[in-house]
């Protein structure tokens, strides 16, 4: 599906593919339990105490969501419309055009940060609006070792095995949802759980093996391996 066409001619950054992902992320938060959709009749991301008529009494407004890799922000942006914030941290070390930050921005209720900055050298510790804050770590494109990069960022030392260094922020993470990808790219220096992988027999040497095998299905014509399986009637 080719994107829409603003006022000004330029292609606005929408493809199908990618509304089914943040979609998918966002439906799967709901049905574990980390985001809850506003009762029918009631605005979103209102809550008990402010509820008026008390038609949702078990919506709770989420006060901060944190984007990792967040590109243009869209994600948060179909996260703030369908349930609603209170504060953004979009996380993400390259510039963009048409973000959706001015989109965010015009929604009164919502306080938006953008975090221009490497996840490797992120200390949420230091963001001072977000200290002492329950926040959602969210993420729909995080390549190869980010994924790790964000996991020691939000986690606290006691989620993570001894092995690591100590995570770079201690805030309150209520819930996380992160999208990898890339696994070919993953990095056994910035794997998360080197200890599980020991105690399986699993070395750098084997890591890097299980990368390389990871890309099989992108890298590369397969064509004649598909084509001709074993049993068929051809050489093996």
């Amino acid at each position: 599906m080719e994107g829409r066409r603003g006022e000004d001619g330029q292609q606005l950054p929408f493809q199908e593919k990618h509304a089914l992902q943040q979609a998918s992320i966002l439906g799967n938060m709901e049905a574990f339990g980390v985001l809850r959709k506003p009762a029918a009749g009631s605005r979103v991301g209102e809550g008990a105490e402010n509820s008026g008529g008390g038609s949702c009494p078990n919506v709770e407004r989420v006060q901060a969501v944190v984007e990792f890799g967040a590109g243009r922000g869209y994600l948060t942006q179909m996260l703030a419309d369908c349930y609603g914030v209170e504060r953004v941290f979009l996380v993400e070390r390259r510039s963009y055009k048409l973000k959706a930050d001015r989109s965010l921005r015009q929604k009164e209720s919502i306080a938006l940060e953008r975090l221009r900055i490497n996840i490797e050298d992120l200390n949420l510790n230091g963001v001072v609006s977000l200290r002492g804050l329950p926040y959602l770590a969210i993420g729909k494109h995080l390549c190869g070792p980010a994924i790790d990069l964000t996991l020691r960022c939000c986690l606290s030392k006691e989620y993570i095995n001894e092995s690591l260094i100590q995570p770079c922020g201690i805030g309150h993470p209520r819930g996380l949802a992160l999208a990898t990808c890339c696994h070919h790219l993953c990095q056994w220096d910035q794997y998360i759980n080197k200890i599980y992988f020991s105690k399986i027999g699993i070395k750098r040497e084997d890591f890097n093996a299980i990368t390389w095998f990871s890309s099989w299905a992108v890298d590369g014509d397969h064509s004649v391996e598909l084509s001709n399986p074993i049993g068929q009637g051809q050489p093996p």
